[in-house]
């Protein structure tokens, strides 16, 4: 029974992924590489069949009970599964918190409920083919091939770990200097209030004097630099690096951010979505 539990898993994790791929094609009229796995699986889908392939065992001939206990199984695999990688890397990678039921924006009770009617219909239509097809391959080859997957499965489940931990830290990276920047933005804007007071003091009614001095501390803020009434801070270069950080990205990370559109940070939303829009500035650039 574990020989053809782990089949379910790589079988139904691709059958998974080819899902996710076909729905975004619809949805985006192109190819996306759904998933967080580089390779094209989606183990969500395998380990939640896989499940429910033990539990049809004794449940197959009780529809109700075979449909109870695949809602049961999905959500509960769903909503852990979410919860998980939301606390392992602050990242939400899917959110149904617009749909009504929803627990925590992880499940939400109509899609539950579709689950367990497309599991009873996997057990009833498509385990006796996939049965067969399993006992066709010979034990012994079906075996190794088995272990070389789970080899390339545990390689592909590191690499992507290793990407969203990186990231996380660009994210982080960004946040600092968005911070710096903001702290200079204030220090300007003291600056200036304090300025323009002191002009409105000293030269009441000479409106010019105190627009051209308001100005000419625009102009140096716009060209990243202040002089020495503002505590000698550049925040040019600050400005520079956001701007490469948020354009520099190794390919696995841009597919990642491709892989999850809704995907939705815990911190630092804004920095993603500047990474987003950077990218896809550069893509139409190379179109």
């Amino acid at each position: 029974m574990f020989y053809h539990f782990v089949w379910y898993f790589y079988l139904f994790s691709f059958i998974g992924w080819c899902a996710e791929v076909g729905y975004a094609a619809v949805v985006t009229k192109k190819f996306v590489n759904r998933g967080f796995l580089l390779g094209p699986f989606c183990p969500i889908y395998g380990f939640g069949v896989g499940l429910i392939y033990l539990l049809s065992v004794p449940f197959s001939k009780n529809l109700i009970v075979l449909w109870i206990g695949s809602v049961l199984v999905t959500s509960g695999i769903e909503l852990i599964t979410g919860f998980a990688m939301d606390k392992l890397f602050h990242n939400k990678w899917w959110d149904y918190s617009d749909f009504p039921l929803n627990i925590g924006g992880y499940i939400c009770v109509p899609f539950s409920l579709l689950w367990g009617f497309a599991c009873v219909a996997v057990v009833k239509l498509i385990f006796p083919f996939t049965d067969k097809l399993i006992d066709w391959i010979p034990y012994s080859v079906g075996t190794l091939l088995a272990v070389l997957l789970g080899i390339i499965l545990a390689a592909d489940a590191v690499l992507s770990i290793l990407t969203a931990l990186g990231l996380n830290k660009r994210l982080e990276r960004m946040d600092r200097l968005a911070k710096k920047l903001e702290g200079y933005s204030q220090k300007f804007t003291d600056k200036m209030t304090r300025t323009v007071q002191s002009a409105a003091e000293f030269c009441e009614g000479v409106g010019d004097r105190i627009s051209d001095g308001k100005n000419r501390l625009k102009e140096k803020w716009d060209r990243g630099r202040t002089s020495e009434d503002l505590s000698g801070d550049a925040p040019g270069e600050e400005k520079e690096e956001y701007e490469k950080i948020a354009q520099k990205s190794s390919i696995f990370q841009r597919r990642l951010i491709n892989a999850f559109p809704h995907m939705k940070p815990r911190r630092n939303l804004s920095h993603l979505e500047a990474i987003r829009s950077k990218t896809q500035h550069s893509k139409k650039k190379k179109d």
